[in-house]
């Protein structure tokens, strides 16, 4: 089965990019918690679909411009 994961740096220019100061100003910005963000960075949580897309929406990129689909 296919994993996907959110490509390293990702999280943190994004946050940056939408002028958004704390991660858990930012992680309430996409509907989840700032422990989620930390594992997803982390590598340790594959972000869900909900949460793909939020990051799709307030980055304005494309889904290819943010994750990894391995194995």
């Amino acid at each position: 089965m296919a994993v996907i994961r959110v490509r390293a740096g990702v999280l943190d220019r994004a946050r940056k990019q939408a002028g958004v100061k704390s991660e858990q100003a930012f992680a309430q910005l996409l509907g989840v918690s700032r422990e989620t963000i930390r594992l997803v960075e982390a590598g340790e949580r594959i972000p869900s679909n909900p949460f793909i897309a939020a990051l799709c929406v307030t980055t304005r990129k494309p889904l290819h411009e943010l994750v990894t689909v391995g194995r």
